[in-house]
């Protein structure tokens, strides 16, 4: 199984972002540009978009609608200093730029929900008690 792509939509800092999902794990697109996460979004490949904090919302406010409205199982996740502003009800989440292991941790909640892991190891260790098993294990 491939790892998720995470879409980094961002200004300079969206090569550290993109560097620490590398280092968990993630395939990660990069850009500061509206335009490319709709044309690497068509495919479907991508699991999720984070928006940096030097994006202005006013850029990014019809990709969101558009996102939800093509993809509404992937989530849109803010990056977002801004303490008790209303956003639209097309982000999923908001979370503050740092520390970046509040973001490794959002991701792994909304794209891998906990009943979900649990569901997929329990009859892979049951259905695979040979050898194979622990590889597979190793692959989710």
């Amino acid at each position: 199984m491939s790892s998720p792509e995470i879409v980094v939509l961002d200004g300079q800092d969206r090569y550290f972002r993109a560097a620490v999902l590398k280092a968990r794990g993630y395939s990660v697109f990069t850009t500061e540009h509206v335009v490319e996460v709709c044309l690497r979004w068509v495919p479907g490949s991508c699991a999720a978009l984070v928006i940096g904090p030097q994006i202005p919302w006013d850029h990014v406010a019809t990709l969101c609608d558009w996102i939800k409205i093509n993809s509404p199982e992937k989530p849109v996740i803010l990056l977002s200093d801004r303490g008790n502003t209303r956003w639209p009800a097309n982000v999923d989440a908001v979370v503050p730029t740092q520390p970046v292991q509040l973001l490794i941790e959002r991701l792994r909640f909304m794209l891998f929900p906990a009943g979900e892991q649990n569901c997929a190891l329990k009859p892979a260790a049951v259905r695979n008690n040979a050898a194979g098993a622990s590889s597979r294990l190793r692959n989710l």
